[in-house]
């Protein structure tokens, strides 16, 4: 998990020599947080950001390998 305040864009940076797709829990429907979502898969070195303007805890995952998860906490 990472801790970000209000506001903050975070940017997932794919290393993997796989696809990367960032997208809200749950999967496969990505509605926790509708918007939180790259849309479409990724190759190595790309990069996704995301502005968060909710406070919560948002999982999410990674829609071309599912089992790779993660969360943001964003507080005040």
């Amino acid at each position: 998990a990472v801790d970000v305040k209000v506001g903050t864009t975070v940017a997932f940076v794919n290393n993997s020599t796989s696809g990367m797709w960032v997208a809200s829990a749950m999967h496969p429907t990505h509605q926790l947080l509708p918007g939180f979502d790259q849309l479409v898969s990724s190759v190595k070195g790309t990069t996704y950001e995301y502005a968060f303007t909710k406070v919560g805890t948002w999982k999410y995952h990674n829609h071309v390998a599912p089992s790779f998860t993660g969360s943001v906490v964003v507080t005040e």
